[in-house]
């Protein structure tokens, strides 16, 4: 069975994030971070997570989508879990398509 365009854009997203929390989380000792974890339980700051937002809308080109995707979530940012995190990305995407070519 063959993945659609979607599902292989949502897994290089899932690989980025997951990456980039790792690397903000690897001093840190906490548990194996997975698709279920919730910010707040990486042990990062507010201001680790606003850095995480902000890299990777850069990454990816998004300006500010990102943070209005996680806005339009209305949920507090530290009890979000990875996964709706990489569903707010793939939506910023799909809105965005312009900002997020290159």
């Amino acid at each position: 069975m063959s993945q659609s365009r979607a599902d292989v854009e949502r897994d290089s997203v899932v690989e980025h994030v997951l990456e980039v929390l790792r690397s903000l989380t690897q001093d840190v000792d906490v548990d194996p971070i997975t698709l279920q974890t919730c910010l707040g339980d990486t042990g990062l700051d507010s201001v680790c997570v606003a850095y995480l937002i902000g890299e990777i809308q850069q990454y990816y080109g998004l300006k500010d989508a990102l943070y209005r995707a996680l806005v339009k979530a209305n949920l507090p940012i530290l009890t979000i879990r990875v996964y709706q995190l990489v569903d707010c990305v793939c939506e910023a995407l799909v809105q965005n398509p312009a900002e997020s070519e290159g």
